[in-house]
């Protein structure tokens, strides 16, 4: 198991459930959530084994993938999705563990994992081409608006919406970037997810949980995994949010590891994105 111990019990746990999980090496994995410790702690629990599973070394320097809209199979270079590992010592990828997913279902772990590839491929195609339309106010009845209260008791937190995507099967999915001023940097972290709320809530709980960390060099995972990246460039003149059509691939990933802790994995690429 990657996480050994936990490092949260001096933590304060409001506004947000913050967990930080240790690994044997003693590096850490933060997480937070809107709900309960629990959540948080399986999540940096979660990150922690995506970390590993980045590092495992394929069997071929090719992997298959299955399209999503017709189960069409096609080849993918290992190092797309193995950034940790040795498949990737061209610097194809960045290697941190954004190409793979973890969880205890077999369609959580796919899911998850398509929706950290389509952050991931809005988020690179905005710093190409800068597109993101900041959202103003909240809409009552969502997380939002206690995410918004809370910013005002610590700093205040910006929502950009950086495009929706369609993919056949998937459906639509918003890709939503939250940003804090916090001293001389800035915070940020980007989210997928099926509903523009749902998007704003995973970005909005990763940056506001920073300040219950008590560490000035904490991160968001956004910013660990892309740490050149400056949000603010990816905004850009009022207009429409740009809408992308893209293919998406995906596969399980197993492992002995993963087998005896009852887990599983899969891995997602996006391919061929339009948008307008």
């Amino acid at each position: 198991m990657p996480v050994v111990g936990f490092d949260d019990s001096d933590l304060r746990q409001l506004p947000l459930k913050v967990g930080v999980g240790l690994d044997a090496d003693g590096s850490r994995h933060r997480a937070a959530s809107l709900w309960t410790l629990a959540d948080a702690r399986i999540e940096a629990i979660t990150r922690g084994y995506e970390r590993i599973v980045a590092g495992f070394e394929p069997a071929q320097s090719q992997c298959t993938l299955y399209d999503t809209a017709d189960g069409s199979p096609s080849e993918v270079d290992a190092a797309r999705i193995f950034r940790r590992s040795r498949a990737n010592h061209r610097g194809v990828a960045e290697r941190t563990e954004a190409a793979v997913a973890v969880a205890l279902i077999a369609g959580d772990a796919s899911r998850r994992a398509i929706h950290k590839a389509v952050a991931e491929h809005v988020l690179l195609e905005n710093v190409l081409r800068p597109g993101g339309q900041p959202i103003a106010g909240s809409t009552p009845g969502t997380a939002q608006v206690f995410l918004d209260e809370v910013a005002t008791e610590t700093t205040g937190v910006s929502y950009v919406h950086l495009g929706v995507v369609t993919a056949p099967v998937i459906g639509t999915l918003h890709v939503i970037l939250a940003t804090a001023e916090d001293a001389d940097r800035v915070l940020w972290h980007v989210a997928a997810a099926p509903t523009q709320a749902a998007a704003i809530a995973l970005a909005g709980t990763e940056v506001l949980s920073i300040a219950q960390f008590a560490d000035a060099h904490a991160t968001t995972l956004s910013m660990r995994t892309w740490a050149g990246i400056d949000p603010r460039a990816l905004i850009t003149e009022p207009g429409d949010i740009r809408a992308h059509q893209v293919r998406v691939r995906t596969a399980a990933i197993t492992a002995p590891l993963l087998a005896s802790a009852d887990l599983y994995a899969a891995t997602a690429v996006v391919d061929e994105g339009q948008s307008r």
